[in-house]
């Protein structure tokens, strides 16, 4: 028993089709494209007529001649097996010539093992704990599915759903499962419709262009490559949108597959941009959201979906434009060897930046920022991670490319707290531009740098003034140093050949858990049209410590003698909270609790660490006396201010 593995392949199990053969054929009103999922279905079908349920006496009945029923279940066989190992068969042709044939045909190789949508909805849910479900409706296949991580139902489902075209409506008491037009349950009529006073009959809405993707693109894993991660993109071209649409998703699909579920969300949502508003009599209640109706009135053809009800007086439908999914389709050859052809473009550079922030850029400050360029644009990259060499998990997709430049002469410390306008960063641009802005934009925020430090940190450095010299290089001035607590950086200064970066919207954060915070990790990065193991995919450790988190230094510190000869030691905290509000009565504390740790040194050994809760210290006379053996005339110390963790 078997069946092809091409559109309407149950119609005519027994034909294959095979270019080089006389007796090539497809099925009766195929399209003569491949569908792995019919053939799944076919042989589900017939495993579940013959098989032991309610009508196992009408279907397979006890033979009265000898023991058994008619069909021995155990004793199938299935067209067909394949000795030769996947996907070294069908992929090396030159090796086996028929490889082409596995496309269409009976083989059961790498397809057996997949698992349709429907089937792997319902295993969620029930994983989930939830059984009152209806998944009949849903289409689609995966070769694997993995939870990576602790998610909701919803958190699982709604990528995949999204992926594939389908929605969840509540119906009946039970969640149902619907593709994007289902088949319509009515013919409306406009003069059903009902006016309400404060809207019209109808009401129709059609999205800007500007609204609307130009791209789509589906990271997934695909299973020809080692189940290695790979960017599958569509694109339309007949528009000046610069929208694009991103999906991840822990799914193993081939590569095909992904690029025509991307097509498909690309048409759904062109299509979706005509929406519709219209009012039933309250008595209206057979209808659910989900529901996929049509409307006698040639203005308004096609299919619509409802998308919400809002009951009152009368039934308020929101209405969005559907059509019917696209039938899969597959090129009819496959790649050359294991592995898909490569894009072609190089390396990137790719940099990862711990970098102190202001609490308020984002939700997490456990946010590793991520710069990326490089020449030929490859127009998206992804980021991989892993704490071995191997393992690597998709972390973030960008398709920004950063404005990147190199330090052509020595950076120098300079002042704090105020204008450094001795100090002129002079850099070679790799890419981007460097705009010059006035002093109250600069104030406000604008024109932040990442420079490297010598000490592989960064310091933030913003500059007003920006000129291009004659040797192409830019000089940069007008500088505002150690900014967002870089002070220690900065000391260090900056060698030519250092990077700088400059931290505006083409930087892109990748948010980490906290148990990633001091783990080293490798990433590779590299055009997400290329797997991750490709040679066009940068390596590189990095160990994340979450600077962002780190408070700033305390400020003004003093230390005074009292006769007693204890010495007192107050300082001024500083906050990464409206530091600077001076309307402030205090400097806001923007830890949970306050703590600092004073830290006395003897030359460049520590000699006592103390901990205090407020802005100022006593280093008693005896304890210097034990740690120095007489009072110090002179003496070095620092204080810090704890983190949550009391760091």
């Amino acid at each position: 028993m078997g069946c092809p593995a091409i559109n309407k392949g149950a119609n005519q199990p027994n034909v294959f089709f095979d270019e080089k053969s006389a007796q090539s054929q497809i099925p009766y009103f195929s399209s003569g494209e491949r569908d792995d999922l019919i053939q799944r279905k076919f042989l589900e079908a017939h495993f579940n007529y013959w098989s032991d349920g309610p009508q196992v006496n009408q279907n397979n009945p006890v033979s009265a001649i000898y023991p058994g029923r008619m069909v021995d279940i155990d004793n199938i066989s299935l067209w067909t097996w394949d000795a030769r190992p996947f996907p070294a068969f069908p992929i090396y042709q030159d090796i086996w010539s028929d490889g082409d044939n596995w496309i269409k045909g009976h083989w059961l190789t790498a397809r057996i093992g997949a698992c349709s949508l429907d089937d792997l909805v319902a295993e969620i849910l029930s994983d989930y704990s939830f059984f009152k479900f209806d998944v009949k409706d849903l289409s689609g296949w995966v070769n694997g599915f993995i939870i990576p991580n602790q998610a909701t139902a919803r958190q699982v489902l709604e990528p995949l759903l999204g992926l594939f075209g389908s929605t969840a409506t509540s119906q009946n008491g039970k969640i149902k499962f619907l593709p994007a037009a289902s088949n319509p349950v009515a013919e409306l009529n406009p003069v059903d419709f009902v006016e309400s006073e404060e809207l019209p009959i109808v009401t129709t809405t059609r999205a800007q262009v500007t609204e609307l993707p130009a791209e789509a693109i589906v990271y997934h894993d695909e299973i020809r490559i080692k189940i290695e991660s790979i960017a599958s993109k569509s694109t339309r071209l007949d528009t000046q949108s610069l929208r694009q649409v991103q999906m991840q998703l822990p799914a193993v699909l081939p590569a095909e597959l992904a690029q025509n579920l991307a097509d498909s969300r690309i048409r759904d949502a062109w299509i979706g941009r005509e929406g519709m508003q219209i009012s039933l009599p309250a008595q209206s209640l057979q209808y659910t959201p989900g529901d996929t109706i049509t409307i006698n009135d040639e203005r308004y053809n096609g299919l619509w979906q409802i998308q919400s009800i809002e009951d009152g007086n009368e039934r308020l439908f929101d209405l969005k434009k559907v059509e019917r999914p696209m039938e899969m389709s597959y090129p009819s050859s496959l790649p050359a060897r294991a592995q898909l052809p490569p894009s072609g473009f190089g390396q990137p550079l790719a940099l990862l930046l711990d970098i102190p922030r202001p609490l308020s850029s984002a939700a997490s400050s456990r946010n590793l920022l991520t710069a990326v360029t490089a020449n030929p644009w490859a127009g998206n990259y992804a980021f991989a991670s892993s704490p071995d060499t191997s393992g690597f998990e998709l972390r973030k997709s960008s398709n920004k490319r950063a404005t990147i430049a190199k330090l052509t002469s020595s950076l120098s410390p300079g002042p704090q707290s105020r204008w450094d306008n001795a100090n002129i960063i002079q850099i070679a641009p790799i890419n981007g531009e460097f705009p010059a802005k006035t002093s109250l934009a600069v104030l406000n925020g604008s024109n932040a740098l990442a420079v490297q430090s010598d000490d592989g940190n960064w310091e933030i450095i913003q500059y007003q003034n920006a000129v291009l010299e004659n040797d192409g290089t830019i000089s940069l001035s007008g500088l505002l140093r150690a900014q967002l607590g870089t002070e220690m950086p900065m000391s260090h200064g900056s060698s030519a050949g250092n990077f700088l970066v400059l931290l505006d919207q083409q930087v892109e954060t990748i948010e980490l858990g906290e148990l990633e915070k001091n783990l080293p990790q490798n990433w590779r990065i590299g055009p997400g049209a290329d797997a991750i193991s490709q040679s066009s995919y940068l390596q590189q450790s990095f160990t994340f410590t979450d600077k962002a988190s780190k408070p700033f230094s305390p400020v003004h510190i003093k230390a005074h003698r009292l006769a007693n000869n204890d010495l007192t030691i107050t300082w001024k905290r500083r906050s990464r909270i409206y530091g600077d509000d001076w309307d402030a009565v205090e400097i806001p504390l923007d830890e949970v609790t306050e703590g600092y740790r004073i830290t006395v040194f003897n030359g460049q050994n520590v000699i006592r660490e103390f901990d205090v809760t407020t802005t100022n210290a006593v280093y008693a006379a005896s304890d210097q006396i034990a740690d120095f053996t007489t009072l110090p005339q002179y003496l070095s110390l620092t204080v810090g201010q704890l983190d949550a963790f009391r760091m």
